[in-house]
């Protein structure tokens, strides 16, 4: 009889076990419910909606090309090696510069509850761990059922004298995002969607950051982004990019064939709106932007500080409606 209730107790433990492991698994798979497989299909409604924002007055009352230069040029002098924390923490600026961002956010009115630190571990090209942080402001929106999502890099270093891209960051991207987060913010006006803004961290490594952020969106949050902006940092010797050029690139490589450009268009038609010259950029299909991946419309912006892609990227921020 002892042996049978032996038996019995046994057998509960380890269906309890069984279940445990059954219910941990639904909460993983819940929490990161992101599209496991690359697409090529992005939302036929969100397409509809990219476009019919080219009906839209797509000019705005901002210029925060100054507030970005001044933080431009104060990134060059105080934060010029800000790279991801490789092995150990606090061997260069970055630490301090992550705090800046955030403390200019939270002095144009994000709140605590507005701003989430993501910490995610990467493995370099040199097999070193890296340690990084994306910072996610969110600025919410009057309709928060469509999300657009903008990135760019705040780690990097630069180095005028070199061509090495980890060493080659002016902090254009950096630069351009705050200028963007915090110029809106203390405009007072409310977006109609919610805005992401991430500053990614990894970015010069292979744009671990950005990759990182699309890899554990999950379902719903891929099916509201109406649109992700990427803002980088391209000097000229690297890329070919003329002085005061800003380049935009975007749709899907399906194939040989690009689909899903609704966004590039919306990028040209709000720098055209606001007297801004864009060249569009030859799309890669073997480097297609890391939110592709999972079907969502997208754009890069390639720019430098005399690019003016500024007022642009505020256009296609505020002016979807």
């Amino acid at each position: 009889m002892r042996d049978k209730r032996t038996q019995i107790i046994k057998g509960a433990v380890v269906l309890a076990v069984v279940w445990a492991i059954i219910a941990g698994g639904v909460f993983i798979f819940t929490k990161y419910d992101v599209t496991a497989t690359e697409t090529t299909n992005v939302d036929p409604d969100m397409q509809a909606a990219v476009t019919d924002l080219l009906d839209e007055n797509l000019t705005v009352p901002y210029d925060f090309s100054d507030q970005a230069k001044e933080y431009w040029q104060l990134i060059q002098a105080d934060y010029a090696d800000r790279g991801a924390q490789v092995v150990k923490e606090n061997q260069n600026r970055h630490e301090e510069f992550k705090e800046y961002i955030i403390s200019e956010l939270k002095a144009a009115g994000f709140a605590d509850e507005d701003i989430e630190l993501d910490k995610h571990t990467e493995t370099t090209v040199a097999n070193d761990d890296l340690h990084a942080v994306n910072i996610i402001a969110t600025l919410e929106g009057s309709d928060p059922s469509k999300e657009i999502v903008i990135v760019g890099g705040y780690d990097g270093m630069y180095d005028p004298t070199k061509v090495d891209y980890l060493d080659a960051d002016d902090g254009s991207s950096a630069a351009i995002m705050l200028a963007e987060a915090t110029g809106i913010a203390k405009s007072g006006d409310k977006p109609k969607c919610t805005i992401k803004f991430v500053f990614g961290d990894g970015e010069a490594n292979s744009f671990r950051g950005s990759e990182w952020y699309a890899r554990t969106m999950t379902k719903k949050k891929v099916e509201k982004t109406l649109m992700t902006i990427r803002v980088l940092s391209s000097p000229d010797k690297i890329y070919g990019q003329k002085t005061g050029e800003c380049v935009v690139t975007g749709g899907i490589m399906d194939g040989d064939d690009q689909v899903a450009t609704e966004a590039l268009e919306y990028a040209k038609a709000s720098a055209s709106a606001n007297g801004i010259t864009v060249k569009e950029g030859k799309l890669d299909k073997k480097a297609n932007n890391p939110f592709a991946y999972y079907g969502m419309e997208y754009v890069d912006v390639d720019t430098d500080m005399n690019g003016y892609a500024v007022n642009m990227i505020a256009a296609m921020l505020m002016c979807a409606k």
